[in-house]
């Protein structure tokens, strides 16, 4: 069905609407997922950021996935992320991570600890074009995947 058929069956475009705003107040994080369809994908095992790589496009995703000798995990991309600052020419900014470890150990009275948490910031600034879901350095704050300055 093409879209000019698609608008000129007004019921079917109600159902269609009546269905979209039901997911934009069901899903809380409706706003974050964006619409680009970017997925993360990440080995099962590992740690720093290894075999981690951004997709959009099912094809890609399933052939990575399944063409590995253990499992993946296929993640939603959060692509509406926070970044710092902009990037020449009026881009977004490099995008960054707050990691903050927190213990609550009573209710009541409520009693809270804290540890030193840090920032990490990308390398590169953050872009969601396909020529740059390869960049790591553009979406991984992880330390060990950005080079030290």
């Amino acid at each position: 069905m093409s879209p000019q058929t698609f608008r000129r069956q007004p019921q079917v475009s109600a159902k269609v609407e009546e269905a979209l705003n039901r997911v934009k107040r069901e899903h809380t994080q409706y706003g974050m997922d964006g619409t680009r369809n970017v997925w993360i994908v990440k080995p099962g095992y590992g740690s720093r950021g290894r075999g981690i790589k951004c997709f959009n496009d099912l094809e890609a995703i399933i052939s990575y996935a399944t063409g590995r000798k253990r499992a993946a995990i296929v993640q939603k991309y959060v692509e509406t992320c926070l970044t710092l600052g902009e990037a020449p020419g009026g881009g977004k900014g490099r995008k960054f991570d707050i990691r903050c470890w927190v213990l609550v150990t009573n209710w009541n009275p409520l009693t809270v600890w804290t540890y030193e948490g840090y920032i990490r910031l990308c390398t590169n600034e953050h872009s969601l074009e396909a020529e740059t879901l390869a960049n790591q350095y553009a979406h991984l704050c992880n330390r060990c995947i950005n080079p030290k300055p």
